[in-house]
């Protein structure tokens, strides 16, 4: 085989584990993804696009169809680091690997690593002018979500004690005064956008005081 003949049989067996695993999330199939995903780095680097790509894929189908957030963690954030030093932080792959980490973080019960990686992110957005874009919207919005899980959790400790305490007030407050400012700037938002939703759902899910 030529080297064209070559690449096109690898693109259409790589093209074929994506729809395999996509269509079922087995361990078996998710594994043979992966080992393609990894011949992929091995002969064209860890940088590769198409490699990086097929990590963030793999682990969202870890996160989203297997239901183990717990293994799409270190993927995503490989792919983080990686898009972050080639791409720039606020490219919108980036931005993307950066939410998907934090979803990953509060799925496996740490929503505290999950409000420092949103933080991070409503900060780089700030800088880059787009806070009242979608995207910065998407992650004032992720971040209060963030706060309010990390709450929801340290309430649930039997034996928690003034540090906790001093916690749940610190981001329950944070989440109050971000609220105000987004629940504002997402008025231009359609009623029925989902994202516009998702903000005023923060007040009906968790009892957020929005006075």
């Amino acid at each position: 085989l030529g080297e064209g003949t070559s690449l096109e049989v690898r693109e259409m067996q790589y093209n074929l584990a994506v729809a395999e695993a996509r269509a079922v999330p087995s361990a078996e199939n998710l594994a043979a993804f992966e080992e393609i995903v990894d011949d992929r780095a091995a002969e064209f680097g860890d940088d590769d696009p198409q490699a990086i790509t097929g990590r963030a894929l793999l682990a969202e189908l870890y996160a989203s169809k297997a239901q183990r957030p717990d293994l799409a963690i270190p993927l995503y954030l490989d792919v983080l680091e990686r898009r972050t030093r080639l791409f720039g932080p606020t490219s919108p792959t980036t931005l993307s690997a950066r939410r998907l980490l934090s979803w990953a973080l509060v799925a496996t019960g740490r929503p505290g690593e999950a409000v420092a990686v949103l933080a991070e992110g409503v900060e780089l957005a700030a800088e880059a002018g787009l806070s009242s874009e979608i995207i910065g919207l998407q992650f004032r919005n992720d971040l209060i979500w963030a706060r309010l899980e990390l709450v929801a959790l340290l309430v649930s400790f039997e034996d928690r004690g003034e540090d906790e305490d001093d916690e749940i007030a610190r981001q329950y407050g944070s989440a109050v005064a971000e609220y105000q400012g987004l629940e504002i700037d997402s008025r231009r938002l359609e009623p029925d956008h989902s994202l516009r939703r998702s903000i005023l759902a923060l007040v009906t899910d968790y009892g957020l005081d929005a006075a």
